[in-house]
């Protein structure tokens, strides 16, 4: 009898527990989202806006280095945490269609559109094969697909219900180590696993290592250990260039732990009601970016170039416009397209993933 009373309140618990995780994991990739539209803004050097620059512009080439050292392993180590927490224990045919219909049919419709709007644009000419090839190959941004699909299918076939694991992290660290000796897709698919490693052996321990944080969440400690952790990524930034896959490690492990802290920070400024208003509204943004960031992936190429082609025929050329017009189009306009699209089409839920 009093274990059905005891039951419930345990449930409650669990369920809130849960929730919390999930909202501190949509913090992380609000954040991480902002940041790899930023850094699709600023481009590489024949990429972006600095592509529209003869001579580079240093402040920019330190950004985008900076930024892509840490933004896509967050996305792999919260993929990774959400998998272990709310998937890991699905049948196999449950787990196979969810990852089709919120991965595999956006990847498909995606990049077959990409394909047909750059032949549209006169980038490149049109072919039945070269449609299909588009669809099937990791590509532009869609290699993100291929590499969190292999990381997965490999952690569910090897770890389901606790099965494996030991062999599970081995063969992750041995496709981390061989991710040095190759290129392209496999690179990306042998190196990224790691990351989404990382986040299924945290898993476990996150609800504790929240607990603790939400205990320290107005102590100078926590202030001090958020400002030590963002140095610790500065630094790991300045190695050499030869190493940027050592650098992107030690900053994707890093920078988690740092976004994670600032999503359980609750009252932050204690001594002041109105800043903790203001930090209160920053964090249900990025919460709300987390909740849209596939919109957002999706679509924000397509509002950053169109920006960039259209200030330019404009004359409007200068480097802190481009940055801030194109970045602030790049997040609101795929945002507009979400709420305008998402409660009327069935097709644009379907193209994101969320179609249930």
């Amino acid at each position: 009898m009093n274990m059905k009373k005891n039951s419930i309140p345990e449930k409650k618990a669990n369920s809130d527990v849960r929730a919390a995780l999930s909202k501190d994991l949509y913090f992380v990739r609000g954040i991480a989202i902002s940041l790899v539209v930023l850094g699709h803004v600023i481009g590489g050097r024949d990429e972006g806006i600095r592509q529209l620059y003869e001579q580079d512009i240093l402040y920019m080439d330190w950004l985008y280095k900076f930024i892509y050292t840490f933004h896509m392993p967050i996305f792999f180590i919260a993929s990774g945490i959400s998998f272990k927490i709310f998937s890991s224990n699905n049948s196999y045919a449950k787990f196979i269609s969810s990852r089709f219909t919120r991965l595999v049919v956006p990847l498909l419709f995606w990049s077959s559109f990409y394909f047909i709007f750059r032949c549209l644009s006169g980038a490149i000419n049109f072919t039945f094969f070269g449609l299909i090839k588009s669809a099937f190959s990791p590509n532009f941004i869609f290699w993100f697909f291929y590499a969190l699909l292999f990381a997965n299918y490999l952690s569910f076939i090897l770890i389901r219900n606790n099965n494996f694991i030991g062999f599970y992290y081995a063969i992750s660290i041995l496709l981390f180590i061989i991710s040095f000796y190759l290129k392209g897709a496999l690179k990306d698919m042998c190196y990224f696993n790691i990351f989404y490693t990382c986040g299924l052996a945290i898993a476990p321990h996150l609800s504790k290592i929240r607990l603790r944080l939400e205990n320290m969440s107005n102590s100078l400690s926590l202030s001090l250990i958020l400002l030590l952790i963002s140095i610790m990524v500065l630094v790991s930034n300045l190695l050499d260039n030869n190493y940027s896959l050592i650098a992107k490690l030690i900053n994707g492990i890093i920078g988690f732990c740092l976004m994670y802290m600032l999503a359980t920070l609750n009252k932050p400024f204690y001594m002041f009601q109105l800043l903790n208003r203001f930090s209160q509204f920053i964090a249900d943004i990025f919460v709300y970016l987390g909740l849209v960031s596939m919109s957002i992936y999706l679509l924000h190429i397509l509002f950053g170039s169109s920006t960039r082609i259209i200030l330019v025929k404009f004359g409007l050329i200068d480097p802190l416009t481009q940055f801030i017009l194109g970045y602030a189009i790049s997040l609101i306009g795929p945002i507009l397209i979400h709420k305008i699209l998402y409660d009327k089409s069935k097709l644009f839920r379907y193209s994101i993933g969320e179609a249930k």
